[in-house]
């Protein structure tokens, strides 16, 4: 169950990834905790760990291919640090050549693809526990962009 939840974090990290910024940064140290913890909870088979695993390095290899393809006019918008990432993400897609678009949207296609079987091999109690799992992920999100009230 915890690596469903794992999976499907690490998943929407990639796909966000992909769709958004298609360059991703390493992911920060937190998520990549939330994710083991998320992941281990869950109770995988070892099948399940090598098909996450496999699907991670998949995701690797993609995300690499994507950004040895960007030019260099490219690399200095993911890499201009005074940029927020929705910022760099809006100017990257500005600037994607059409070859570039179809391979980040296959990106994105394989990445759903992976999730989606990766799902569908969890049993019924690993599916529970990733969906409870996912809702106090949610609820924790939501708590942090709420604005305070004082």
């Amino acid at each position: 169950m915890k690596k469903a939840i794992k999976t499907v974090a690490f998943s929407a990290v990639v796909i966000m990834g992909l769709s958004v910024s298609a360059f991703a940064q390493k992911a920060p140290a937190k998520d990549v905790k939330s994710a083991k913890k998320a992941t281990s909870e869950l109770n995988l088979s070892d099948a399940q760990k090598a098909q996450l695993k496999a699907n991670h390095e998949q995701a690797k290899a993609n995300r690499d291919k994507f950004k040895s393809s960007l030019t260099a006019e490219q690399k200095k918008i993911v890499e201009n640090k005074t940029l927020d990432r929705k910022t760099k993400a809006k100017q990257l897609q500005a600037t994607l050549s059409p070859e570039q678009r179809a391979a980040q949207k296959a990106n994105l296609e394989q990445a759903k693809k992976n999730h989606e079987a990766f799902h569908a091999s969890l049993t019924a109690e690993q599916k529970a526990k990733a969906d409870s799992l996912k809702g106090k992920r949610m609820a924790h999100k939501g708590a942090k962009k709420s604005p305070k009230k004082g």
